[in-house]
């Protein structure tokens, strides 16, 4: 018996760009069997693009698996671009995938962020998903923003990192931490130093929240740059309410009535609220939701990567 859920790395199969609109180029990857289940991976973020390791929560001989960079995220091209970059564009852009590839219908994977656009995806090809499985779903509701970025939320769990990115931000009382980060990663004006020790400020503040070690600062070009790109994109959809309404995803659900949901949560997530997950699921017609006795919104927990086996296997056909 394997001591570990992920299976043994494995090379992509094919990997391509594919121009789709605005001036954008998508990079997509294909792991697995050509002839197996397809399944779609769909990454968090926004902006933090695929990450391959992923690929072996699947079994190869079983599945065959499309990891899509979105717009500006990973590989995709331009890094960090904004014009066009928004959630509609993502949507369309996977239809566009999905009749390049020639794939009929698909099983729908998405963790945290994944799991917003794969809920946006599937309302409007839901008869092309053969199901969705969410990972610590986020519904991108405006107080689902509120509570990882203001006074009130996560924050008052955690006053001294809070404190901390505050300062490192040069925020003064109520002013807002999004709008401070939009202004310094997206308005174009700001120099490059500026632009990476403020996103170095965000993603330490997220390190804080999810209760692992802080990232380091960094001197390679290469490195600040791409983790610029990333909390560029990802601030972008904070700004503009992740192009969604003050509900997020929950409007528009019937359109998945007849499809099969599971939903897989941390209870002590304190990014994406396991009550986030409990709203979700209550709205869903066919939907199992499924709690884990972990902390952690990251993917690496083995309780967590064990019981995505299961779902997998309760949503692929035999």
């Amino acid at each position: 018996m394997r001591d570990t859920p992920l299976f043994p790395e494995i090379e992509a199969y094919h990997q391509e760009y594919l121009s789709v609109s605005d001036g954008h180029t998508i990079h997509f990857k294909m792991f697995g069997l050509p002839q197996g289940v397809p399944v779609l991976f769909l990454h968090g973020g926004p902006g933090s693009g695929c990450n391959p390791q992923h690929a072996r929560l699947f079994h190869p001989q079983r599945y065959q698996l499309i990891q899509v960079d979105q717009r500006g995220a990973g590989h995709s091209r331009p890094q960090g671009g904004l014009q066009g970059n928004n959630l509609s564009a993502l949507v369309n852009d996977l239809i566009q995938l999905r009749h390049h590839i020639g794939i009929q219908e698909w099983l729908v994977y998405g963790g945290s962020w994944g799991a917003t656009l794969a809920l946006e995806y599937a309302k409007q090809e839901p008869d092309r998903v053969s199901g969705l499985l969410l990972r610590a779903p986020f519904l991108a509701r405006s107080e689902d923003l509120s509570w990882f970025t203001e006074a009130g939320g996560v924050a008052d769990k955690l006053p001294t990192a809070y404190a901390n990115l505050r300062r490192n931000l040069g925020l003064k009382a109520e002013a807002s931490v999004i709008n401070r980060l939009y202004q310094i990663l997206c308005n174009g004006q700001s120099d490059n130093e500026l632009r990476y020790t403020s996103a170095l400020a965000w993603d330490s503040w997220e390190a804080a929240v999810m209760g692992v070690p802080l990232p380091l600062y960094e001197t390679e070009k290469q490195l600040r740059m791409a983790r610029i790109d990333r909390k560029r994109i990802h601030v972008h959809y904070c700004k503009h309410g992740f192009f969604l309404g003050d509900q997020g995803v929950l409007p528009g659900l019937n359109a998945l009535r007849n499809l099969k949901v599971s939903i897989l949560h941390a209870i002590g997530d304190q990014v994406c609220r396991f009550s986030g997950s409990e709203t979700l699921a209550n709205a869903l017609a066919d939907c199992e939701l499924k709690s884990i006795a972990d902390m952690d919104h990251r993917l690496d927990s083995v309780k967590m990567q064990l019981e995505i086996h299961r779902l997998l296997d309760a949503l692929t056909p035999d």
